[in-house]
């Protein structure tokens, strides 16, 4: 009889990444290579290669989302990712939700 392997989900590299992430502050300017956000002793075969697929895969997802900085140095160096700084668009401001002309009209008058 065959059984599934044992795979690392999508949804476990994200929850993992946010956690890890959380403890840095947002624009830290220290760098952290990639490997440092996998799970400590990592067997060996199909369940470390889902591992590091799928925190890549999230990792691209939170990049995308402009939640973190990724980069790479050197052709097949460490990739390296810290926070996003917090975008202007982020912060909540008193106004809400409604649109007011560049002008500071009132675009429904």
């Amino acid at each position: 009889m065959l059984t599934a392997p044992d795979l690392y989900s999508l949804d476990d590299a994200f929850e993992r990444l946010e956690r890890m992430l959380g403890r840095m502050p947002p624009g830290a300017s220290d760098w952290q290579a990639l490997s440092s956000f996998l799970p400590a002793n990592l067997r060996s075969g199909v369940y470390r290669r889902s591992v590091i697929a799928t925190t890549f895969s999230a990792t691209l997802e939170m990049v995308k989302a402009g939640r973190v900085e990724l980069r790479q140095d050197a052709a097949f160096g460490p990739l390296l990712l810290r926070p996003a700084p917090p975008r202007a668009g982020d912060e909540e401001d008193d106004a809400g939700d409604e649109t007011v002309a560049e002008d500071g009209a009132d675009p429904e008058d």
